[in-house]
């Protein structure tokens, strides 16, 4: 699962390392197999991370090979393999097997429009040393939550969930009155607004850039440059399809299951993976 927390501010970045350990604290839970602060001037971010892919070299923060991208992120790239070829062939060496790795030098690559050629569940945050710039991207179905808040006195406060941003600006909290009659409307308060007036969502397939004390939203959509083959919607290719996009999400070299509730959709996961052997 994982989570990640930081801030941007124009005061020391070590003036808030104890409250950025106090949100990853809040978001424990998400990630008990590893702990990671760092402060690089004005910016200061963590992570927690639950062991998926290359357990054991797979630690964050992910860094350029010239140090000047630091990158912390929850979530999977499933057409990581892909990519990695394609940034091995370009002169990129890597020290892990971890997906999570190709994401520095994809940034290197495309700038803000490296997440665009990502297949994926990912919340993902970038730091640009010699730009003194930070990107915020959350995928294009909001599998993966983000949340940001902005104000004079801290800066930019982003982390996986909304208490682990509440905990940073306690001081400057209050209650979203138009939240509370949604929640009895539609069960949820719809994104980007939170119960809080000063805690926004950012929302799915979108990315926020947040550079000299100026925000910028953008939206974003997935390009196939790094995806081998087409598919069309025919009884023939069906097959083929599901084929591709189960092991693309399957790469784990963790121990994992299925929920099989003898509907047709879990099912049919159930027995492609069990027919390649896929299960422990």
């Amino acid at each position: 699962m994982c989570g990640i927390a930081g801030s941007v501010s124009n005061q020391n970045s070590f003036d808030h390392f104890s409250q950025i350990r106090l949100m990853l604290n809040k978001i424990k839970h998400r990630g008990p197999d590893d702990e990671k602060i760092l402060s690089s001037e004005n910016f200061c971010g963590g992570y927690v991370r639950l062991s998926i892919n290359d357990i054991e070299n797979g630690n964050q923060p992910f860094y350029s090979d010239d140090k000047n991208i630091i990158i912390f992120y929850n979530g999977e790239i499933y057409n990581y393999k892909i990519i990695k070829n394609f940034l091995i062939a370009n002169g990129y060496k890597f020290k892990t097997k971890c997906d999570g790795e190709i994401l520095p030098f994809l940034y290197k690559e495309y700038g803000n429009n490296f997440i665009k050629y990502l297949d994926g569940m990912f919340s993902i945050s970038v730091w640009d040393k010699k730009k003194k710039k930070l990107l915020l991207a959350r995928d294009y179905t909001g599998e993966k939550p983000l949340y940001y808040s902005i104000n004079k006195k801290f800066g930019l406060i982003y982390g996986s969930e909304i208490k682990s941003v509440a905990s940073h600006i306690k001081t400057d909290l209050k209650l979203n009155k138009q939240g509370l009659w949604d929640i009895p409307t539609f069960l949820w308060i719809p994104e980007p607004d939170t119960i809080y007036k000063s805690i926004k969502s950012l929302m799915p397939g979108q990315y926020l850039v947040y550079e000299k004390n100026k925000v910028i939203l953008r939206n974003f959509s997935f390009n196939n440059k790094f995806i081998k083959k087409k598919y069309f919607f025919t009884k023939k290719n069906v097959k083929k399809f599901l084929d591709n996009v189960i092991f693309s999400r399957s790469q784990s070299d963790a121990k994992f299951g299925t929920f099989l509730s003898s509907g047709i959709d879990s099912s049919i996961i159930t027995k492609i993976l069990a027919k390649k052997k896929k299960f422990p």
